[in-house]
């Protein structure tokens, strides 16, 4: 499953995206030194983020399309 379903993915890839650089160059600015095994750590978690972020308005979209069928099903069988 990729996040390319919808444009509305691909925005918040890009948000989670521009979050991670921000992140990390506030993380510098402030005087913190970022070694290889915290960036690795940083970087891992926001990668997983994206991905989950990013295929959120496929689901909504999926589970709101299964409740519209869900309801039609119920008036024909009832």
């Amino acid at each position: 499953m990729s996040a390319s379903f919808s444009p509305c993915g691909k925005l918040f890839n890009i948000i989670v995206c521009s979050f991670r650089k921000s992140f990390v160059f506030l993380f510098s600015l402030t005087g913190n030194n970022l070694f290889a095994t915290e960036a690795f750590t940083i970087f891992s978690v926001f990668t997983a983020m994206q991905f989950t972020v990013g295929t959120l308005p496929y689901v909504i979209r999926c589970l709101a399309e299964a409740n519209v069928s869900c309801r039609k099903l119920q008036v024909i069988l009832l």
